[in-house]
């Protein structure tokens, strides 16, 4: 019965975004062989975890670089099974970084942290940095009083950006 009361509340905007509004959503997984079952977890997973996960169920290995002579892209995410097989108590430590971009707009987590773009006239078109833990509604901009954090944050950016070949710019869709 808990599950009816999913929604973004009290995140931050909506979909769309790179916010939490935007990006959390509830994700229910029915799977008979795990024994972890009618659990409820507040940890952190994304989408990019789904082909890891399904791979790992079907006793497939990524075919690496290649498959047939065509390229294959790496896969950027890690399996739930460990977790859903209650083996793991979450399936992404603190130290796994995690970055988005949509629109312009952009994100990169780590552990509870994580730094927000989105340009102007919506966002203030800096970086703003948010601890998830203590503010899941991404209400009190940590920047300008954890700099350090955010530093680092941008710096797995930077990572992110070369590794992904993400092109950065600003897009407003209100112009």
């Amino acid at each position: 019965p808990s599950w009816a009361q999913v929604a973004t509340a009290p995140s931050r905007l909506f979909k769309a975004f790179t916010t939490e509004g935007g990006i959390r959503v509830p994700a229910l997984v029915h799977y008979p062989q795990l024994s972890l079952k009618g659990r409820i977890s507040h940890g952190f997973g994304t989408v990019m975890d789904i082909t890891p996960t399904i791979l790992d169920l079907a006793g497939v290995c990524h075919p690496g670089k290649q498959w047939r002579g065509k390229p294959v892209a790496p896969l950027r995410g890690k399996s739930w099974l460990g977790f859903l097989s209650g083996e793991t108590a979450r399936v992404h430590d603190e130290n796994t970084v995690t970055g988005w971009e949509l629109f312009g707009q952009r994100a990169i987590r780590q552990g509870h942290h994580k730094a927000v773009f989105i340009p102007a006239p919506i966002g203030p078109d800096t970086w703003q940095l948010y601890d998830l833990k203590a503010d899941p509604g991404e209400t009190v901009d940590l920047a300008a009083t954890r700099p350090d954090i955010l530093a680092r944050l941008l710096r797995h950016w930077d990572s992110y950006v070369a590794e992904t070949g993400v092109v950065e710019f600003n897009f407003n869709p209100l112009r």
